[in-house]
């Protein structure tokens, strides 16, 4: 087991306080990824998706879509560093630009505006994504 005294292995928090410069802005955060180039991201409820180049600081909020009152609950990146978000209303939101934007996935799938998708695991070339009712969706 690891030194839990070696500075390398220790737990570090990145932001203690839960003010509003905190990147969730005192809302939860249900997720935290890292893109291919570093970016770090997090997202939550209140459809906050924050990113930061150096995850210390430098906290800015993602643009695109109004996800304002959205709950977001999982975010991940494919190898090629798309990243998707999933959310309640079967919210699917991509980002093509490491996170700095992101636009509302036209799926076209009526059905999924009545389910929650609560996670996502990115898999070789496919986000694979469950939700309530057993709902589950590969995209690529």
């Amino acid at each position: 087991h690891p030194d839990t005294h070696d500075p390398g292995h220790a737990l570090r928090p990145v932001r203690q306080d839960a003010g509003a410069d905190h990147p969730a802005g005192g809302s939860p955060i249900y997720s935290v990824t890292q893109t291919p180039l570093g970016t770090t991201l997090t997202d939550g409820v209140n459809g906050r998706i924050w990113r930061s180049e150096s995850v210390w600081s430098g906290w800015k909020r993602a643009w695109g879509v109004d996800t304002t009152g959205m709950q977001l609950n999982r975010i991940v990146c494919f190898q090629d560093g798309r990243v998707v978000v999933v959310g309640h209303r079967g919210t699917i939101l991509v980002s093509y630009d490491d996170g700095q934007s992101f636009v509302q996935m036209e799926h076209g799938i009526t059905e999924l505006l009545g389910i929650n998708l609560e996670t996502a695991f990115a898999f070789g070339s496919y986000v694979l994504v469950g939700g309530s009712r057993g709902v589950m969706l590969a995209l690529r």
